[in-house]
């Protein structure tokens, strides 16, 4: 299930990427007074229950909106900590001629570097150089401390892309 948010006027709505559309979860649960999760959060915070939800009313409803229709919002609004890490491939530490780390560069981002698809990514007009690479972001379901190796990816909710 692609879940993502999108813009609704001065509102984010949930909505699921469907294969010739997206359909609006806030919307439909407000008009047919489903008891749906309508934001991400939501679903994050009780991911089970809110897909088993989610999934029940996608057997009743199939109503989407076309994807040039619409405006993409960041995949999570608010995020608690954005956390990066540096380095982290052979290439790209060759590439600045620096040795590859022997433990993660840790480094965060605040929140208002958060952009959706098509959107622009202002720049600063003083850097003299920017760095683009398409990122793989990892979305975390709940809080994580001292994980094994095993659990770690039980508290991955899901993924996203960053630049």
């Amino acid at each position: 299930m692609k879940l993502v948010n999108i813009k609704v006027g001065e509102e984010i709505h949930l909505g699921i990427k469907m294969n010739k559309g997206i359909i609006d979860i806030s919307l439909l649960s407000n008009k047919h007074g489903y008891d749906l999760p309508c934001t991400m959060e939501e679903v994050i915070k009780n991911k089970k229950q809110a897909v088993a939800e989610i999934e029940e009313m996608l057997k009743k409803e199939q109503q989407q909106i076309k994807e040039d229709d619409i405006i993409y919002a960041p995949s999570i609004i608010n995020p608690g900590k954005i956390l990066c890490i540096g380095l982290n491939y052979k290439n790209h530490s060759e590439e600045f001629h620096v040795e590859v780390p022997k433990v993660p560069v840790i480094f965060s981002k605040s929140n208002n570097t958060l952009a959706a698809h098509k959107q622009t990514i202002p720049l600063s007009k003083h850097a003299k150089q920017f760095d683009y690479e398409a990122e793989l972001v990892i979305v975390m379901g709940r809080q994580a401390s001292n994980v094994s190796r095993e659990d770690a990816l039980s508290y991955v909710f899901g993924y996203t892309v960053g630049n």
